[in-house]
């Protein structure tokens, strides 16, 4: 007697025969749950599993209230993590012509930008913003234009600590710095944990203007391979730690740019937890880790950390407000010498700036935006994806 194919397997074979036949095609918006499970007279526990499987496969994908939408398949990836472990060695940081060319047709606006990360300024809560600024310059007339302390405004270090808190880190507002972008939070830490000399691990491939901070410190790098879909490389990484002198690792866990790779939870574990076994402190820029296209925030490596080896940076002008250049810093157990190298170098940030975005998150103006941007990127994205496979040469990656 012939096995009884389970009712989920039977809607996920009538979606595959449907993307199959051209009836859905990629970006498509497939039935809802409850609407799939009245069409076909399944439950709708049936239909969950069904797409939670679809979803697994890479074939369907969620946008948070808008849905479920057909992928786009893309060609098979190479394999990143795929290299010669004995030839990695360090290299000096040095940037070059065409590298200082691209930077500056970044800036130019009658490009189409698609290297540069910027967020669309139509889509920016500039009126809300604004009224916002006014206020707080209003209600705190003598704060708004004297300089904060090192660590910068209360107020705004309650609040990060509080959304960090929200994803499972351990850390307060005295824990925190003001910092003018998170570039400035690199920088610091840098100066901070290195010399000139030292070598430092990066992701690879790497975001160009990166270069020029490592070039100025005179440090040399050693690229580990990054794989679009994981992350950095931990075998390769380990293998690294295991052979070279390492003074830090320079990381992007959340969306790093250019791959937009994502770790997953449990690689971030076990990084934070190899790299503590080398004493090898890592510097991660968390600047992206908001504009998630998932429900869920997801978690740093600083929510991993014991013993302050992790130093996290991040700002507001990848997410909110480019011009306002409001970024911060927890450096961890390098707080006593990152502030005394900040005080030397830049001993307040912008005030006005501060108290409107500490006031802008207080009120949940900041993740209802986020929501709405979110949304909007997704979409675009989408869109994205499909004119690279329509325009772009075959086997695009």
């Amino acid at each position: 007697m012939p096995k009884k194919i389970p009712l989920y397997e039977t809607l996920i074979n009538d979606i595959i025969h449907q993307i199959d036949n051209g009836i859905y095609k990629p970006g498509d918006k497939i039935p809802s749950i409850r609407r799939m499970s009245k069409l076909k007279k399944v439950s709708i526990n049936t239909v969950k599993e069904a797409y939670m499987i679809l979803e697994n496969r890479r074939i369907i994908h969620s946008k948070p209230q808008s849905g479920y939408f057909i992928r786009y398949q893309w060609p098979e990836q190479t394999n990143f993590t795929n290299v010669n472990k004995k030839e990695i060695n360090p290299i000096a940081a040095t940037t070059n012509e065409l590298i200082h060319m691209v930077l500056q047709d970044a800036m130019k606006r009658d490009f189409v930008q698609l290297g540069c990360v910027e967020l669309n300024p139509d889509l920016l809560p500039v009126k809300q913003l604004n009224q916002i600024l006014a206020s707080q310059i209003r209600i705190y007339q003598k704060d708004s234009v004297a300089c904060s302390n090192a660590k910068g405004l209360e107020k705004l270090r309650v609040q990060i600590a509080r959304r960090y808190a929200d994803i499972g880190c351990h850390f307060g507002p005295e824990d925190i710095y003001i910092t003018s972008s998170c570039m400035e939070g690199i920088f610091l830490s840098l100066i901070t944990i290195c010399k000139p000399g030292d070598t430092i691990i990066v992701e690879h491939p790497i975001l160009p203007i990166t270069l020029l901070i490592w070039e100025k410190l005179g440090l040399k790098i050693i690229e580990v391979p990054t794989s679009p879909e994981t992350g950095i490389c931990l075998d390769t990484l380990d293998y690294v730690l295991n052979n070279k002198k390492i003074a830090a690792c320079v990381l992007v866990p959340n969306f790093n740019n250019p791959l937009g790779s994502l770790m997953p939870p449990d690689k971030k574990k076990t990084l934070v937890e190899m790299l503590e076994k080398h004493d090898v402190p890592v510097i991660e820029d968390d600047v992206f880790g908001d504009l998630s296209f998932t429900p869920e925030r997801p978690d740093v490596l600083k929510c991993y950390d014991t013993t302050g080896n992790v130093v996290t940076t991040s700002s507001f002008s990848k997410s909110l407000a480019p011009g306002y250049k409001t970024g911060f810093i927890i450096p961890g157990k390098f707080k006593t010498q990152f502030e005394q190298i900040k005080l030397s170098l830049n001993s307040c940030t912008a005030t006005p700036s501060q108290l409107a975005i500490a006031a802008f998150l207080d009120n949940g103006n900041f993740d209802r935006y986020l929501r709405r941007i979110c949304r909007v990127y997704a979409t675009n994205m989408a869109k994205i994806a499909e004119s690279i496979i329509k325009y772009f040469p075959p086997y695009t990656r």
